[in-house]
């Protein structure tokens, strides 16, 4: 084995087992000193009847370390799904699902088959669920974040080995985790369809640090559009930009009838997907006066191109301890190939937490997530680009009782998934 395939392995052991060093260690050992390792490990080793140095040596160490760290499930290929599920959600790298692992253990399809639809289940969640290839009848599974996948994938391969991803249509197209201190500006503009205002007034509060992102409403933040739309303060980030001339009628989510242009913008598309599958973990606050908001809009370079997919927007006081109400839907605006098809759905968690808000939009319908779980689909869908929309309301004259500034939207990370 090369010093890039032992660097591989070790890369590898270091995505599944972040936080156990030992790991990475157990792997180099079986790959510098492999009689060492056979004589140390004879016992384990015998079990899957090797007492000899083999090529895979180094790769059988780091299924049998992940196993012994509470990081990896050696299954049966006829396991029951109950018996799989029960393996799984024990491991340290589980996600926090209990719904989500109930409902899989209640699949009766064969192995393999259940394996790949828990996988896909999985995903909802930002988890991979993958399988280590060890040429036997059993399947040693793995958990991950699912943004580090296709690196898993990659670097097994780099060592000679394979590692498959279960239940992966879609692959990483678009992400921010809001690392670092500053706003990736070619990801995302910071204003707030200023064509309908200025780029001045329709300018985001935000701060980005320690991975977040808190798209915050400040006390001496002014109305973003107070012509046309009272006193409502927002702060928000989209993915592009489109409008006609100035004083023209021509532009992104005109809102109401009155509205012109009052600040041409040059067109922007930062990111303007068409069909995939989009998630946001985030927290929202139970502050009355306020709203956040997960949605795509059309571009509009043509006038149908206009509806809307609400992923999520949650009011304030619709946040309670043991429950929370999420918008979703469609919305047609200007487009007549859509009808109006939008509800409230209620979900048994604590919304001041995070949580995982997702959409899948194909050609035939969008489906609506909430950590990992389908709640809602609706049967029609957009055929044409659409950008995202991230952002939180003040409502000041809604409330009679108003709460402290700043009032925050916490976002830990967006990602959107293309087809593979």
């Amino acid at each position: 084995m090369t010093a890039t395939a032992r660097d591989a392995l070790v890369a590898v052991a270091a995505l599944l087992a972040p936080d156990a060093s030992q790991v990475a260690a157990r792997v180099v050992a079986a790959h510098d000193d492999a009689d060492a390792y056979l004589r140390e490990h004879a016992d384990q080793l015998d079990e899957r009847g090797i007492d000899e140095p083999i090529p895979e040596l180094a790769w059988i160490a780091l299924v049998d370390a992940l196993a012994d760290h509470g990081l990896l499930a050696e299954v049966d290929w006829k396991e029951a799904a109950d018996e799989i599920v029960g393996e799984l959600r024990a491991l340290r790298s589980a996600p926090r699902a209990e719904e989500l692992w109930d409902s899989l253990a209640q699949s009766e399809l064969p192995t393999y088959e259940f394996l790949e639809a828990a996988g896909e289940r999985l995903h909802g969640t930002g988890t991979a669920l993958a399988v280590l290839d060890i040429e036997s009848d059993c399947y040693p599974l793995v958990l991950l974040p699912a943004a580090h996948a296709d690196e898993l994938v990659a670097s097994a391969a780099t060592a000679g080995f394979e590692a498959a991803v279960l239940g992966q249509r879609y692959q990483v197209e678009f992400e921010d985790r809001f690392d670092g201190t500053t706003l990736d500006t070619s990801k995302w503009l910071p204003h707030y369809l200023p064509q309908w205002s200025t780029r001045e007034r329709s300018a985001a509060r935000y701060r980005v640090a320690d991975g977040e992102l808190r798209l915050r409403i400040d006390e001496d933040q002014q109305p973003w559009c107070p012509e046309f739309d009272g006193a409502l303060k927002v702060s928000s980030l989209q993915t592009g930009v489109f409008s006609g001339p100035l004083g023209s009628r021509i532009g992104q989510h005109r809102f109401t009838d009155a509205a012109v242009v009052r600040e041409e913008q040059s067109p922007l598309r930062l990111f303007t997907p068409q069909y995939g599958r989009f998630e946001l973990r985030a927290k929202v606050s139970d502050d009355p006066a306020t709203m956040a908001a997960l949605w795509m809009i059309g571009f509009e370079d043509e006038p149908h191109r206009s509806a809307e997919i609400c992923i999520m927007e949650v009011f304030g006081r619709d946040v309670h301890p043991d429950r929370g109400t999420i918008g979703m839907g469609l919305h047609p605006f200007g487009d007549p190939a859509i009808v109006d098809d939008f509800a409230k759905v209620e979900v048994p968690a604590d919304l001041r937490e995070f949580h995982v808000y997702g959409a899948e939009w194909t050609p035939e319908q969008v489906v609506f997530y909430f950590d990992g779980q389908p709640v809602r689909t609706v049967a029609q869908s957009p055929d044409y680009p659409m950008q995202f929309m991230l952002n939180i309301y003040e409502f000041p004259d809604q409330v009679t009782d108003p709460r402290p500034y700043p009032k925050e939207f916490v976002v830990d990370w967006f990602r959107a998934y293309s087809l593979r």
